[in-house]
């Protein structure tokens, strides 16, 4: 979340920059969120200041500052946001029984009043006070509400499983890679495919990207094929108990895949697991030849 401010544009007004005193996101009335069981990000920067009020049942935060938009330019409106605040509820489960998450947030604007007014100290007789250091201060309160729909944001969740397949006595080239890129075509991806270095020697590496519509969402999978080639060998014994000894080159593909899809991952899983049985017959094949 991010709290912006826009104020009016006031020539001589200090420049000072409001502060966020105090950011509340009220929880379920439960053990589990404790401190412990979340982090505030600030921009990157871990904070520990996030603390739990049982009074309103709310986890509360204090005193971030703001910066300015762009610089001073004119009669502008002066605009002012906060770092960006991520709270990480490590336990979230709770929240899937709840309609909605209330945040409220407290801005301060020292040195100004919002409505224009002025306001000057006089002494007992009518005369602008003016002994000693100004001991008039004002500053503007700004209180604001949010509510985030939760179901809204789980369906919108990005969900990401991940699957590896191994096929031994494959030997790796790239027409296996073909292979693998012809099984994601038939269901119906888009791919892309990056070489890791020359297909030389006993290694063989590859980037596949695989992208499809998923309703008004996208479906993408990103895989990592590696292939090792080696030397085996194979005995056979003939009648009279002559032994024969041959050598051929074999070697193994491993096929790591990892998807991202929105909301619900079962279709995403399904195309996984066709992505593995339709090369697992084909290499099959492939070694009934040898």
């Amino acid at each position: 979340m991010n709290v912006h401010v826009t104020l009016p544009a006031r020539p001589g007004v200090d420049a000072t920059r409001p502060v966020v005193r105090r950011v509340a996101v009220r929880v379920p009335k439960i053990t589990s969120l404790a401190e412990s069981s979340l982090e505030l990000d600030v921009e990157g920067h871990r904070s520990t200041t996030v603390q739990h009020n049982p009074r309103n049942g709310s986890l509360e935060w204090f005193d971030i500052p703001t910066h300015r938009d762009e610089p001073m330019a004119g009669a502008l409106p002066r605009r002012f946001t906060s770092p960006t605040m991520a709270v990480l509820f490590h336990q979230p489960g709770e929240l899937f029984a709840q309609k909605d998450l209330i945040i409220t947030a407290s801005i301060e604007v020292p040195g100004e009043l919002l409505s224009g007014t002025q306001a000057r100290l006089f002494d007992a007789q009518g005369y602008p006070y003016s002994e000693g250091r100004n001991i008039l201060a004002i500053r503007t309160l700004l209180n604001i509400r949010a509510a985030v729909v939760l179901r809204d944001a789980f369906d919108r969740r990005l969900v990401s499983p991940y699957q590896s397949f191994h096929f031994d006595e494959i030997i790796p080239n790239p027409l296996r890679i073909a292979d693998i890129t012809a099984a994601l075509a038939d269901q119906r991806f888009a791919v892309r495919q990056w070489q890791l270095g020359a297909n030389r020697g006993k290694r063989l590496a590859y980037v596949l990207r695989a992208d499809r519509t998923n309703g008004p969402d996208s479906m993408t999978m990103l895989l990592f094929v590696e292939g090792h080639r080696h030397p085996t060998e194979r005995q056979s014994r003939q009648p009279g108990g002559h032994r024969y000894t041959s050598k051929f080159d074999s070697g193994d593909l491993r096929v790591y895949v990892k998807g991202w899809v929105r909301r619900d991952s079962s279709g995403l899983v399904r195309e996984i697991n066709d992505l593995q049985l339709a090369p697992r017959e084909r290499f099959r094949r492939l070694k009934a030849y040898r």
